[in-house]
Parts: structure tokens; sequence; C-alpha cells
């Protein structure tokens, strides 16, 4: 059971972290020239394949001071909450993680890379377990739209100790997506059919750590980098590379990000 629970928190883990580096970098794309940049993101479906039926909502706040005065270079300290809950009520689902620590980014035109020291915490909600450990961690996240907009897409990354639970496993996770834009409306949204893949794996060679997941779908996007928005229709088939273990599901996933960069 508890090789489950384990398995479960890892997979959010690193759903987390994806959401985390799309969020980031819709921010920092525009303008890191601030003193208090933070931003926000909502994940809200079932996007799990392993855990058929649960919606999960996932959510997460962070709040940086920027201590360069350089427009391509930005080191940050900063402080972070994610809490997260599910409708079936399982106590891994059902937390709240706290980070603090330190990150200096690198800006391009159209993405970021960043590197991230610091320590975190998570709290079980229904259980009261609460687990810390120190995370290092190195982010990217690069985006383009083709020619004239019609083929958007995005690539980002993550590799370190990015699990509280999982102290001293270094786990690496890469996902690509490739769209096409159907249409725009005049309201400012699209209708994008995509493909999406996602490679997974750790040092300590752990089952729910080494998968590949394949998707196709279709959104409907606000894809403002500031505060934009989208809902997602996906359909995902995942294999585990250890055991051969496969499980296959039709998602409805909503999400919401928004940024804000005060200037001092």
């Amino acid at each position: 059971m508890e090789s489950k629970k384990n398995k479960l928190l890892t997979l959010l883990a690193l759903l987390a972290s994806s959401h985390l580096s799309v969020a980031n970098a819709q921010v920092k794309l525009e303008d890191h020239l601030t003193t208090y940049p933070g931003s926000m993101w909502s994940v809200v479906g079932n996007a799990n394949p392993m855990e058929k039926g649960n919606v999960i909502s996932s959510t997460y706040l962070e709040q940086g001071i920027n201590l360069s005065g350089k427009d391509s270079v930005s080191v940050l300290p900063y402080f972070s909450l994610s809490p997260t809950f599910d409708t079936k009520g399982y106590d891994w689902n059902n937390r709240l993680l706290s980070n603090i620590g330190i990150k200096a980014v690198k800006n391009f035109d159209n993405g970021i890379v960043s590197v991230t020291a610091g320590y975190a915490n998570e709290f079980r909600i229904k259980s009261g377990l609460s687990e810390s450990a120190p995370i290092v961690r190195a982010d990217t996240w690069f985006g383009w739209k083709g020619e004239d907009g019609k083929y958007p897409g995005t690539i980002w990354g993550v590799v370190g100790t990015i699990s509280p639970v999982e102290k001293g496993n270094v786990i690496g996770v890469v996902r690509i997506e490739q769209g096409v834009l159907l249409h725009k409306f005049d309201n400012g949204l699209s209708l994008i059919p995509f493909v999406e893949a996602t490679i997974a794996r750790d040092s300590k060679k752990y089952d729910w750590n080494n998968r590949q997941v394949l998707g196709v779908g279709l959104k409907v996007s606000n894809p403002d980098p500031a505060c934009g928005c989208e809902l997602n229709l996906i359909y995902e088939d995942e294999h585990r590379k250890k055991s051969g273990a496969s499980a296959k599901s039709i998602a409805l996933v909503a999400k919401f990000w928004f940024g804000w960069k005060p200037l001092k």
C-alpha cells in the first residue's frame, strides 16, 4: 500500500513540476526586471491514467524577490505553497507542499532556463504525515508558434531531487507538445488539436518514475502570457518501462495561470 502511495505522490509531484515550469515561464518570458515577481497556476481534472475517475485539483502560488539588476539573468529568493485535493479522499492527494529557496533564471527570446536550490516540506492533511528534504533542480521551458502562429508548441524539462518523500532520488522528466491552430475566434480563444509525449526516469529505478506517456487531444486556449486559461480533452496512454504495466484514459482538464511583476 505504501508503495502505491509513493508511486502516486511522485506522479503528482512530476505533474506539478511540469505545470510549474510552464506557469513560471509564462511570466518570465515577458520581463523579469522587477522587484517582486510572482505567479500562480491551477489545474483541475482527471489527468492520471492510474487513478481512473478521480478528479485532482492542484494549485501553485509563488512569490519571489529579484536581487539582480540585469534584464536577462535574475537571482530570486522565493517562497511557494501548493495545495492538492482529490474527490476520492486519498491521503497522498490531499496535501500541502511548501518550498523556500533561491533560483537563478536565464531568459531567452522564447524560453527560460533556471537552476534552483531550496528546502521543501510536504504535509498530508488527512493523516498528519510530514516529510522534509532539500531540493536541487534545473528547469527549462521553450515555446514556439511556427509560421503565422499556426503551429504552437512547447517543450519543458526538469531534473533534480524534486520529491521530499524520495530523498536523494534524482528524477528527470521531459515533455513536448505540438499543436495546430485550427481556428481563432473573435474573442481571442484558439481551437488547437495537439499531440504530446512525456518521458520520465530516475536514479533509483522505481517503476513509477520510469514511464512514457503519449497523448492526443483538443484544447480551447486563451494563451495570454500574463493571464491565460485552457480547457483540454486528452486521450493518454501510459507505459511503465520496468514492470510493463500500462493504463489508458480520457481526461478533461482545465488550466489557469496568472503572473504579476510589480516594480519597486
